[in-house]
């Protein structure tokens, strides 16, 4: 068995500065947010390849922040060049509808076990100067025939929502993206 090589990294000339949803400059420099994401582990026989991705709030004061579900990142589905899927899943995920143990396969094919889809549900988290929310993904196959990673530069992108100490609701919002680029390889058995 041949497995997949890939690599991740974040897309940093694709990051959108935060600004609020009037499309207007926020009056600090102060709120930054640093997105790091890093392999883990390769594919194997006993585990699909898996990558970390942690989001830092870089700035000198606590925000409150929103997410999707599951922070830092819950938009699992990414695209390549030929419009072939990948999905990512959260390792460590609490919720019930977005799981390991509902979604990612104990042996191959690393394939997502199930069709779901992505609750509309926000998480807040109250992130410190500093502090960091992360979580570790799985990249799978979607569901159906497939029995091929096809090799190209998947895009995944998504966004926080955050407030600023002297506002009263999460007026800001930070976009960024991610890519995963799968090399050349057999076909999955």
């Amino acid at each position: 068995m041949t497995w997949p090589e890939f690599d991740v990294h974040p897309n940093p000339e694709e990051y959108v500065t935060t600004y609020d949803f009037m499309e207007l400059p926020t009056t600090s420099a102060d709120h930054r947010f640093e997105v790091r994401v890093e392999k883990v582990a390769e594919f194997s026989q006993t585990h699909p390849g898996t990558f970390c991705i942690s989001l830092t709030n870089t700035g000198t004061e606590t925000l409150r922040t929103m997410f999707g579900i599951t922070p830092p990142f819950s938009r699992y589905f990414g695209t390549n060049q030929s419009d072939k899927q990948l999905v990512v899943i959260p390792l460590h995920s609490r919720d019930t509808s977005v799981n390991k143990e509902r979604l990612v396969p104990d042996e191959p094919p690393w394939r997502a076990v199930e069709d779901f889809d992505i609750p509309q549900v926000g998480t807040t988290i109250i992130l410190d100067a500093g502090e960091s929310v992360s979580d570790e993904y799985a990249i799978l196959l979607p569901t159906g025939l497939t029995s091929e990673y096809h090799s190209g530069q998947y895009q995944f992108s998504d966004q926080v929502k955050f407030q600023l100490p002297d506002e009263e609701r999460l007026n800001n919002k930070f976009e960024w993206s991610f890519t995963v680029e799968i090399e050349p390889q057999s076909k999955v058995n």
